[in-house]
């Protein structure tokens, strides 16, 4: 879908912004993405990850702690419309 990296000088004036081909192509505001870890691809110290990484003017979540680099496994919550819950219980 893209090149690694391809959204890490990502600017909303370029006519040819890879951010918002992407987000205008499938819907959405923020791409969330992994297998671009924060410590090999973003320079974050292993001991200093903490939290996913926001970049191109907030427009990407980088998700990816880099656990198998010494980082950490991350869970996020992105903000966004639920699904619905289940009126009844599943069947067994």
């Amino acid at each position: 879908m893209s090149d690694r990296g391809a959204f890490r000088d990502s600017e909303p004036a370029k006519p040819d912004d890879p951010v918002a081909t992407m987000l205008g192509t499938y819907g959405g505001e923020v791409l969330v993405h992994g297998h671009s870890t924060l410590t090999k691809h973003f320079g974050v110290a292993p001991g200093a990850v903490r939290q996913a990484l926001r970049y191109a003017d907030g427009r990407v979540l980088a998700i990816d702690g880099g656990v198998y680099e010494g980082g950490r496994i991350l869970v996020t919550q992105l903000d966004g419309p639920r699904p619905p819950t289940a009126a009844r219980p599943l069947p067994r």
